[in-house]
């Protein structure tokens, strides 16, 4: 914090110097010309453009990841929902998302999630959970790596949401999936379907029950590829569920 004030400091004192002749100014200070109230409005002023500089500072973040011959630096990246990471890789290199289980096989067929083309490209995390990507050509060599993504907490209220428990049951080829909410109490909510871009291909609102509610989520027929399942209960916002879909 100390830090933060030195360099501070020397903004308010050039916005003294720029401004202090200003008439406004100039009718505070005679108005309030008290020391004790000048003080108070250099820190008040202080304090709003710490206030200011904190929220901007906050804003989402930018991760980059590159290649170090068949490696990918960091191989395991953390990050938050409105991220953005962006691949600067070698021109015979490439980033494809796929399952977990292909992750681990070294295998590399596509989960028809994200794909960065050789060279690298940009991807923005939309929802929570594991990505799991691999170079196509060089999977082989264990060429991989995973992007571990939180909700972010300035849009999911985490005590709220741990009331409660989504689950999506579904099989990548049948247009039908089934979700599942247990609520603490009854209340209403909505879900809504969306791609990766935020394109929402449908929404529906529900009733909920205290205790364990299903309902049948149908897939668009465009819906090939990674789909993001949102609740929103009362307005809030539950974390976002992955969707693969063929």
């Amino acid at each position: 914090m100390k830090q933060v004030r030195l360099l501070v400091l020397p903004f308010i004192t050039n916005w003294l110097m720029r401004y202090g002749h200003h008439p406004l100014f100039a009718v505070l200070s005679q108005r309030f010309s008290h020391p004790t109230i000048l003080i108070f409005m250099t820190r008040t002023i202080f304090t709003l453009f710490l206030s200011c500089w904190a929220l901007f500072g906050a804003a989402q973040t930018r991760h980059v990841i590159t290649n170090s011959g068949f490696l990918f630096t960091p191989a395991d990246l953390n990050a938050n929902v409105g991220d953005t990471v962006v691949f600067n890789l070698g021109g015979n290199h490439n980033a494809i998302e796929v399952s977990e289980t292909t992750w681990t096989n070294n295998d590399a067929t596509s989960n028809n999630g994200f794909s960065v083309p050789f060279g690298g490209g940009t991807i923005v995390l939309s929802a929570a959970g594991t990505l799991y990507y691999v170079c196509e050509p060089h999977a082989g060599l264990a060429m991989k790596g995973k992007i571990i993504v939180t909700g972010a907490t300035n849009s999911i209220d985490r005590t709220f949401a741990s009331r409660f428990q989504v689950s999506v049951t579904q099989n990548p080829l049948n247009p039908e999936g089934v979700l599942k909410i247990v609520s603490p109490t009854a209340t209403a909510g909505r879900y809504t379907l969306s791609d990766v871009s935020g394109r929402v291909l449908a929404e529906r609102s529900i009733q909920l029950a205290g205790g364990d509610n299903v309902f049948m989520v149908t897939f668009p027929p465009v819906s090939a590829g990674v789909l993001l399942l949102q609740v929103t209960v009362d307005g809030d916002p539950l974390p976002a569920s992955r969707i693969f879909r063929q």
